[in-house]
């Protein structure tokens, strides 16, 4: 019976791995963390929060629709599923630290445009 050798990097001799649920993580978390670095100099403090829960909750859903894609893949370690979890947790976490007060502001702004 034949085993099979994973392809290996020259560098490091360590198992090639494409991107996976791991890589997307650190991207979607880094790019709320940009935005909100963004959204802080250009938008107003009571809008942050809502800024950045709506970013993960974006990103919660490309990574489901990847996650339902690939349904019938057997799970490694991490999946697709478990990142868009997370992701949708830390944007429910963002959304509880925002007032009420400042989601009316927001609404008021629109209805008087």
């Amino acid at each position: 019976m034949a085993t099979r050798i994973p392809a290996k990097t020259q560098e490091t001799g360590a198992p090639a791995q494409p991107i996976g649920p791991v890589h997307l993580f650190v991207f979607a978390a880094g790019a709320s963390a940009i935005l909100a670095a963004y959204a802080a100099r250009e938008i107003s403090p009571d809008a942050l929060y809502p800024a950045v829960a709506a970013s993960l909750f974006v990103s919660a859903a490309i990574l489901a629709a990847f996650g339902w894609r690939q349904r019938n893949v057997k799970p490694a370690y991490v999946t697709y599923w478990d990142v868009s979890g997370a992701l949708t947790l830390i944007g429910c976490a963002a959304a509880m630290m925002t007032e009420p007060e400042s989601i009316m502001q927001v609404f008021e702004l629109k209805q008087k445009n």
